[in-house]
């Protein structure tokens, strides 16, 4: 395989999202499930949803410091510093 049919797959983590989400996760599951958790190998689980020749690339978490929106949501809250994700 060549470097021409790799698709090399970047991750971008919202800390944010995920420390809520596994927070809500733990009230339902049994205790300590989710002590531990491997951000490696949860990217690394949606590499075959990607095709065969899907490899891990970066994983950068972030934390959001501005809403996302779309541009109707900007034209109602115009006082609000808004980005824009395509």
């Amino acid at each position: 395989m060549t470097d021409l049919e790799i698709k090399r797959v970047s991750f971008f983590v919202d800390g944010f999202n995920l420390y809520h989400s596994i927070r809500a996760a733990e009230k339902l599951l049994a205790e300590n499930q989710l002590k531990w958790l491997d951000l490696k190998a949860l990217c690394r689980s949606f590499l075959p949803l990607m095709g065969h020749q899907a490899r891990l690339g970066e994983i950068h978490p972030f934390q959001p410091t501005q809403i996302t929106c779309d541009h109707r949501t900007a034209k109602k809250y115009p006082a609000m510093k808004l980005s824009f994700v395509h």
